[in-house]
């Protein structure tokens, strides 16, 4: 029988990121890890980290908050910090464990600016998801086999984040999800629109989850290497000044929810800029170092 790794996720209160790993490992690692989390000190569950794991099919209920003193017997073959402090402050020793840091951001200090519910569990959900992909990878990324290597931030805007930055961000997931992390958000969020779910169906990416989001969410907040502006109006109306962004980029699309005409001609113009904003997201990536 292989011996499991034993994996100690770190971080300060113990409370959401690293019992999203702790989860994450248990559900899909389970095999090859025996997971642990701790803090530097113990804050207790946070109730959005278990409705958003919950949400993705992993129960992290009966998980507990404690400091790492409690798990001072266990020889850990890796601790892994997730944030900044617990890795300045871990008081374990490379000698004993192999100490890696992989932080992420902390979802309960961005969702105090939150003005809903919705929008505050959405930067939980997108830490999750964040913490998911690198739980994948494990244990290859703390061996050694497979490099730690985060991905490429992307943001794709619009007014209404309803359609064209929806598209652009499941056509980004599909064909360079590997590389890059897209995202997208509207200056003014509208739900999703029927027609674009239905014509992204019929070119087989589900855009159906996904979820109109406000650029509040995260202005200032998330460091994205691309902006990318995909209408006029949110180019015109976006702040000039763009916090903790690297390139911004304008590529305008026609607004399929703006046209006139009868449903069949309306569903083929929703087509017809799919297929452009396909065409065009396969060619940046090309263009990517």
């Amino acid at each position: 029988m292989t011996t499991k790794l034993k994996i100690l996720f770190l971080c300060t209160g113990n409370s959401c990121r690293s019992q999203m790993a702790e989860g994450w490992a248990r559900r899909l690692k389970g095999a090859a890890i025996e997971p642990y989390s701790a803090g530097i000190e113990a804050r207790g569950l946070d109730a959005r980290a278990v409705k958003v794991m919950a949400e993705a099919g992993v129960d992290i209920s009966r998980q507990r908050s404690k400091t790492l003193s409690e798990l001072k017997e266990v020889p850990f073959d890796f601790v892994v910090t997730l944030c900044d402090h617990a890795h300045e402050s871990c008081p374990l020793s490379p000698g004993k464990a192999k100490v890696v840091h992989v932080g992420f951001d902390d979802p309960p200090r961005l969702a105090q600016d939150a003005r809903t519910e919705e929008e505050a569990l959405g930067h939980y959900r997108r830490v999750r998801d964040e913490i998911r992909a690198f739980v994948e990878r494990l244990p290859e990324t703390l061996t050694g086999a497979v490099p730690v290597q985060k991905k490429t931030r992307v943001l794709f805007l619009c007014t209404g984040n309803s359609c064209r930055s929806q598209m652009a961000e499941a056509f980004l997931r599909k064909y360079g999800g590997d590389r890059f992390e897209p995202h997208s958000a509207g200056l003014a969020p509208q739900p999703v629109h029927p027609l674009a779910v239905r014509v992204m169906e019929e070119a087989g990416v589900d855009i159906s989850r996904q979820r109109s989001k406000s650029v509040r969410e995260y202005l200032g907040k998330v460091h994205f290497h691309h902006l990318i502006v995909v209408c006029e109006q949110a180019n015109r109306n976006c702040p000039t000044t763009f916090p903790r962004i690297g390139d911004r980029q304008f590529s305008p699309f026609q607004d399929p929810t703006s046209f006139a005409g009868t449903d069949d001609e309306k569903l083929a113009k929703f087509r017809e800029v799919r297929d452009q904003i396909e065409a065009w997201i396969r060619a940046w990536i090309k263009n990517q170092p």
